[in-house]
């Protein structure tokens, strides 16, 4: 039963996952290429008669930054997917609610890396991290399924204790 409950709140917290997937960009974005507005969309919505399950759009204040750094800001949420991976560590030192809630929040960085990874589509994260990096989507695919292959460890260590 746990196990069901577990799931259910993961892809609860899929949801605010968004949110944060979202500004990683937006903060990025304005760091490294000041933009002057933004908007996030944290839920499914057609952009450019397309379907995105969410987006961040901005308008750069004058020239845009290098490509290099434009690749950055399309990676710019692995490193808050990592950081809730890195979490499951500090969750296994605690206990009670506050550790059951830690281990459900950093889960849905884990989704959010996992479906990141997988890079289906020309417009993906990855995909456009990749070209402007100018390097295989598959070397940025595999480091992130090894992350979330961590992650999972650290998920299936707290339900063996």
């Amino acid at each position: 039963m746990i196990w069901i409950l577990y799931c259910a709140f993961a892809i609860v917290t899929m949801f605010l996952w968004n949110v944060i997937h979202e500004m990683s960009h937006v903060l990025a974005a304005k760091m490294l290429g000041h933009i002057k507005s933004w908007v996030i969309k944290p839920y499914p919505h057609i952009y450019k008669k397309h379907f995105r399950f969410a987006g961040a759009y901005w308008k750069w204040n004058e020239n845009p930054p290098s490509e290099t750094k434009r690749g950055i800001i399309s990676l710019a949420p692995r490193a808050m997917d990592v950081v809730a991976i890195e979490l499951l560590i500090v969750a296994a030192f605690l206990s009670g609610t506050l550790q059951i809630l830690l281990l459900i929040f950093c889960s849905g960085g884990i989704i959010d890396l996992f479906v990141g990874s997988i890079g289906y589509s020309e417009n993906s994260d990855l995909k456009q991290a990749a070209k402007r990096l100018k390097t295989d989507p598959w070397k940025l695919s595999v480091v992130g399924f090894v992350f979330c292959f961590w992650g999972a460890l650290g998920v299936l260590a707290f339900f063996i204790n």
